[in-house]
């Protein structure tokens, strides 16, 4: 009970499942975190699809396992704990991911063009720098648009000054 605000967190109150649902869905993404950092090694990034899937099993397999415990018993759970390091240390990576800057003169410069024009569910869901010239360069040259993203791809290039490829 929290004081006498009449407030409490309980499993029978709905923070509490919020709560654990939240946790869960964070400690789900947790491989799908580590599976994209190994994928940068190998020129590629994972979907947004496979995030939103993993942060929808995570909430109903973490509800699944903690629902029926009491607030006591959860917290002092080995599992809880485990899942508590999982969706923090999922956080940090989603975080690093995000801050990590678009290398537009690397090898693997052409993995971000797919999103230069906007988040999708097939792309990568972390921003990309500004693109530079060679940046649109590499991208109108190695990426597979489609037309319409082609036509797009030469409208932004012409917006940014850069020269037609």
């Amino acid at each position: 009970c929290m004081g006498n605000t009449g407030m409490s967190m309980t499993f029978d109150s709905s923070n509490s499942r919020y709560f654990i649902r939240l946790i869960g869905a964070g400690a789900g993404t947790f491989p799908v975190v580590f599976l994209d950092y190994l994928a940068k090694v190998l020129c590629g990034s994972l979907p947004l699809f496979v995030y939103l899937v993993a942060v929808f099993w995570g909430a109903w397999f973490t509800r699944r396992m903690f629902d029926h415990l009491s607030t006591q018993e959860r917290s002092s759970s080995l599992k809880w704990r485990v899942t508590l390091l999982l969706a923090l240390l999922s956080f940090l990576g989603g975080l690093g991911l995000a801050i990590m800057p678009s290398e537009w003169v690397a090898k693997c410069a052409w993995r971000n063009c797919g999103r230069v024009l906007g988040v999708s569910l097939f792309e990568s869901p972390f921003p990309v720098e500004p693109v530079t010239c060679r940046g649109w360069s590499v991208c109108i040259n190695e990426y597979p648009y489609s037309d319409a993203e082609y036509r797009e791809v030469l409208s932004r290039i012409d917006e940014s000054g850069c020269p037609p490829p």
